[in-house]
């Protein structure tokens, strides 16, 4: 992600894998496991909030992946994707939700509350790296 050459519109995409047991078309947990992959399409924030640390929000489309790694079906797609990164922690943390875009959750790495604001908690990355310039 970065801003365009006038520095007033983020660009970039990103793409996320999600595995997990539940079924996201059903919302069952079905003991198979499924793979999700959940590409950015239109940013619609990117902030540096200190140094070595980055928050965006975009829309998205959540896509099931076969065995073979090829999509086998648009899950949904106008989902709103926020990262929190901080490359900053050893190991570095991402913080990632995907919100359905008929109200309600996809995907959280994890949730904290405190008082009445409930927010993202970023889990370490284990694979791949968090570089933020």
């Amino acid at each position: 992600m970065t801003y365009n050459k006038s520095g007033t519109n983020p660009q970039g995409k990103v793409t996320v894998l999600i595995k997990t047991l539940d079924n996201w078309q059903t919302g069952q947990k079905d003991g198979n496991t499924h793979v999700y992959l959940v590409t950015s399409n239109s940013i619609a924030t990117l902030v540096f909030p200190t140094v070595g640390t980055a928050s965006f929000t975009s829309k998205s489309t959540v896509k099931e992946l076969g065995p073979d790694g090829t999509a086998i079906a648009t899950v949904d797609s106008g989902n709103m994707l926020q990262m929190d990164l901080n490359s900053t922690t050893s190991p570095q943390q991402a913080g990632i939700t995907v919100q359905r875009s008929t109200g309600g959750l996809w995907y959280s790495s994890a949730w904290a509350s405190s008082g009445n604001k409930v927010t993202t908690v970023a889990k370490p990355v284990l694979g791949g790296t968090v570089l933020i310039q």
